[in-house]
């Protein structure tokens, strides 16, 4: 079966007649074979070297089933909402690190350098999926996901430069030793 017939069956079937476990695996290799292929560093059998992904063609149907998926936030955690094979809180933590890996590589990305390949479908998902972030497109989940990151990184980025003013400061006001014994 083609990979634009296996997309447009389990569109059809939709999350909640699927397999709880494929589900989640499908989330999770999602993100993971997004995230990998952005980066494009070469690592075991994934194909980053390669001009396209599944995952390009499967941004829609990973939008459906992560809007039907039973999960949501407590907190800053991922959390399932109903008790299922495969929707347990550890395997739960995988999405939400997927998302991490993500959203670090949306944020400043940069095409890899000596990529072998033509850079224009990399650039044409990161800026399809900011836009989804930003125009409310992509589903709820992960719209708060990208917040909670974003309020992570902003606070984190915050932290450090108080840092480095602090320590600034404090080397300022420190005045230079003079040697005042006689020669």
């Amino acid at each position: 079966m083609a990979v634009d017939d296996q997309i447009a069956l389990i569109d059809f079937l939709g999350i909640r007649r699927m397999n709880p476990r494929l589900a989640r695996s499908f989330l999770d290799a999602w993100l993971e074979e997004a995230w990998v292929w952005l980066d494009g560093k070469p690592r075991r059998d994934h194909g980053m070297v390669l001009s396209d992904t599944r995952a390009t063609r499967q941004r829609g149907l990973f939008y459906r089933m992560l809007s039907e998926a039973p999960i949501a936030f407590k907190g800053t955690r991922l959390v399932p909402t109903r008790e299922a094979m495969g929707w347990e809180e550890h395997q739960v933590h995988y999405l939400h690190v997927g998302f991490k890996m993500l959203f670090e590589q949306l944020d400043n990305y940069h095409v890899p350098k000596k990529l072998p390949c033509d850079p224009a479908r990399r650039l044409q998902f990161v800026e399809a999926l900011r836009h989804d972030l930003d125009s409310n497109h992509a589903p709820q989940i992960m719209r708060e996901a990208w917040t909670l990151w974003s309020t992570r990184k902003a606070h984190n980025r915050a932290k450090a430069q108080a840092r480095a003013a602090a320590k600034a400061a404090a080397a300022s006001t420190i005045e230079p030793q003079t040697d005042s014994t006689p020669s």
